[in-house]
């Protein structure tokens, strides 16, 4: 066999196994590509709301989201539905009082 028609098949090999590896990482839900950074992460990655809508990577999740999510601490928490037992107690201590 000749080099060229070799190192074609190398060259056809190393893309399947590229792109089979981009398939599983995309297709895959415990891996996938962080949608700040672009980089691919693995172990369901973090959810990047409400900074970007997606699924971030570690890196990304430490030094964007949290870090924003810390700073709007107060408006979520004015957003957040009151769960059922807040309900009652407010029904409660409304008819009380």
């Amino acid at each position: 066999m000749t080099a060229m028609k070799q190192s074609r098949r190398e060259r056809r090999q190393a893309e399947r196994m590229l792109n089979n590896m981009w398939d599983l990482v995309l297709n895959n839900p415990k891996h996938g590509v962080c949608c700040i950074c672009g980089k691919p992460y693995h172990n369901h990655g973090n959810n990047a709301r409400p900074f970007m809508n997606g699924r971030c990577c570690n890196e990304c999740d430490s030094k964007y989201v949290i870090p924003y999510r810390l700073l709007h601490y107060e408006e979520y928490q004015a957003q957040m539905p009151l769960s059922e037992m807040e309900v009652n107690y407010n029904l409660e201590k409304a008819k009380a009082g």
